[in-house]
């Protein structure tokens, strides 16, 4: 009766171990894949939401390619879609010339449009002893 016991317990066990087995790896497999609307950051630290460049277009956004890994060719990082008459999209932690808006932008709720601008910001590097933006 004891052996019967522990060959359950151990067919039990073999069980749970390969299910989770096989469970982990699509787990890891799945994050890999940056879905649309979800950020995405180049280089120099400019954050962005993969969209599929039709819609980045139309909304006078540029892309980059590789930042959104493993989407399909048609998804990429879009960077400064236009909102409203007079804005463009970027996450709501920077800093904005005129007031944020919600809803108006492609991606997560911390990606809001920036209104009342006198132009896209430039796309910059920091001068490492004057700390002043470079435009690149």
């Amino acid at each position: 009766m004891l052996y019967l016991v522990t060959q359950f317990n151990t067919s039990i066990r073999s069980a749970i171990t390969m299910k989770v087995s096989l469970l982990v790896p699509a787990l890891f497999f799945s994050g890999a894949l940056a879905a649309i609307g979800s950020y995405c950051k180049d280089s120099k630290g400019i954050y962005g939401t993969c969209q599929k460049v039709n819609k980045c277009k139309s909304l006078n956004g540029y892309t980059k390619t590789n930042l959104c890994p493993d989407d399909p060719d048609d998804v990429k990082c879009c960077f400064y879609p236009d909102c409203n008459s007079n804005g463009y999209c970027q996450k709501d932690s920077l800093s904005c010339s005129g007031t944020y808006s919600t809803g108006d932008c492609p991606g997560p709720n911390g990606y809001r449009c920036c209104n009342l601008r006198t132009g896209k910001p430039p796309i910059c590097t920091r001068d490492e002893k004057t700390r002043r933006c470079l435009i690149i």
